[in-house]
Formats: structure tokens, C-alpha cells, sequence
């Protein structure tokens, strides 16, 4: 059931549970970034920024699961998409924690190197 489209630039769907009634959702976002499509270098600059913050939230993941949630990031041709599923009243908390490791991406020196060896 679509509830609220604007122009093209968000959709808000709702499907309640009628068989289960289990308080879970889904939530998926695109997150639109200019330069990630521009080259195949930025495409693959995006592409290794994502795997690195799921491997800067590995930690979490474990605590995640325990708590019936799921998480994935990925580069997408404009920009990220940031999916997280499970309970609803856990879901806020993780994708703030994604968002805030995406925001805060700072690259190591040692994972520089890496970056720099796979552009070259």
C-alpha cells in the first residue's frame, strides 16, 4: 500500500502483518550522492567505503542479530542504500548507528594504502 509519494524523490509503503502480528518492519533507503556514478574510480571508492563501514560495525552485527535485526550497506550508481530490518522499536537505534559510522568514515593509513593500491 503506497501512503505518500513526493515527485519521485520518496515513496512511504505500508504492509501491516495480519498473519503473524509481529511488530517488524523493513526500512530501505537511497541515499543520493553527485559524485558516486561519475567515474569508475568513484564507483569503486564507494563500493570499498561501504564494505568498510560493515566491517567498522562488525562488532555490532553480533548484538544486532541477537536482537532479530539485520543490516546491510552497498554502493549503488547514485550514491547508498542502507536496509535494515527486524523489530520496529530497535530499527531507529542501528540505522542512527549506520548512518553515523557512514558520516563519520574516516580512513585509517594503513587502509589508505589499500585504497590507493586498488584505484591504481
Amino acid at each position: 500500500l503506497l501512503l505518500e509519494s513526493l515527485a519521485g524523490r520518496a515513496c512511504l509503503f505500508h504492509k501491516g502483518d495480519i498473519t503473524f502480528s509481529s511488530p517488524k518492519a523493513v526500512i530501505s533507503i537511497d541515499l543520493a550522492c553527485m559524485h558516486t556514478g561519475s567515474s569508475l574510480e568513484q564507483r569503486l571508492l564507494a563500493d570499498l567505503g561501504a564494505r568498510l563501514v560493515l566491517e567498522m560495525m562488525n562488532e555490532d552485527s553480533y548484538a544486532a542479530t541477537l536482537a532479530g535485526l539485520s543490516y546491510d550497506l552497498y554502493s549503488a550508481n547514485r550514491g547508498f542504500v542502507i536496509s535494515v530490518g527486524g523489530f520496529t522499536h530497535k530499527l531507529p537505534t542501528l540505522l542512527l548507528r549506520i548512518c553515523g559510522t557512514l558520516a563519520s568514515l574516516a580512513v585509517a593509513p594503513c587502509e589508505q594504502a589499500v585504497f590507493q593500491r586498488v584505484v591504481q
